[in-house]
């Protein structure tokens, strides 16, 4: 359901209007909260795996709307020492549209 969420909201042509761009950004954070939550041993199920790949691709659409916004809230994740989430935050810096 939260990869659902994200990559609803994630899609460059939704995130035109004023407020949809800090949705996708509080939707893509709260999500990658409950993403470092889940513990180690689940990270491999499928549908956690899932999330993770939709985290890889949907912060930087998020942010590329909204950069004022978007990265001082994506900065923050690079933060983390979690591997998963080091992960995230590569994938999404390697987008074109993060530059």
């Amino acid at each position: 359901m939260r990869r659902a969420a994200v990559a609803g909201l994630c899609e460059p042509r939704l995130l035109r209007t004023p407020a949809a761009p800090a949705e996708a950004i509080a939707v893509c954070a709260a999500a990658t909260g409950s993403f470092a939550a889940i513990p180690a041993a689940h990270r491999r199920d499928e549908d956690v795996r899932t999330l993770r790949k939709a985290l890889g691709y949907c912060w930087s659409v998020a942010v590329a709307a909204d950069r004022p916004n978007g990265m001082p809230a994506f900065e923050r994740l690079e933060a983390s020492d979690d591997p998963d989430i080091a992960w995230i935050v590569r994938e999404n810096r390697g987008k074109a549209r993060m530059r």
